[in-house]
């Protein structure tokens, strides 16, 4: 049997049936303005969590655990393009924990989920991190934020 939609019909009258029409499913309304209401509806952001587009830049944030040194505040965070390998932070860490760590000590860089935590391929972009990972600000800056160890913490 063939889709039915209202007609236009005069004002007063009850709307007849056009033979054939297509129809949403949903709102039951032509398809002409179904298709219109899809081009006027905004996009939805993916979700919490999860970013909806690459930045440029993003802002790392770090964090220390284990037997770590604290960073002092003001180098815990910093920018980088969006674009650099995991090697360019785990390199930075290492220069900012000259001071504070033997010559020779390694890094090991984490990302924290909700769900577990591990340690990423140093291959990896920060924006591809970032775009599983990270989280906007309230002004939209991209965020991702890393925990470090000096020795190995989880998986």
């Amino acid at each position: 049997m063939a889709d039915a939609a209202p007609a236009a019909s005069k004002e007063g009258e009850a709307p007849t049936m056009k033979v054939g029409a297509e129809v949403s499913p949903t709102t039951g309304a032509p398809a002409e303005e179904k298709a219109s209401e899809a081009a006027a509806a905004p996009e939805t952001p993916a979700g919490p969590g999860v970013a909806s587009q690459r930045p440029d830049s993003v802002i790392v944030k770090l964090k220390a655990a284990a037997n770590a040194p604290v960073l002092v505040e003001k180098k815990r965070k910093f920018k980088l393009p969006a674009s650099n390998p995991l090697t360019r932070v785990v390199n930075h860490v290492e220069q900012l924990l000259k001071e504070k760590v033997q010559g020779g000590t390694r890094i090991f860089l984490y990302v924290s989920s909700a769900k577990s935590n591990f340690s990423p391929s140093p291959d990896q972009t920060v924006g591809n991190l970032y775009m599983c990972f990270g989280r906007e600000s309230g002004k939209g800056t991209a965020i991702l934020e890393l925990t470090y160890t000096v020795t190995p913490s989880w998986g």
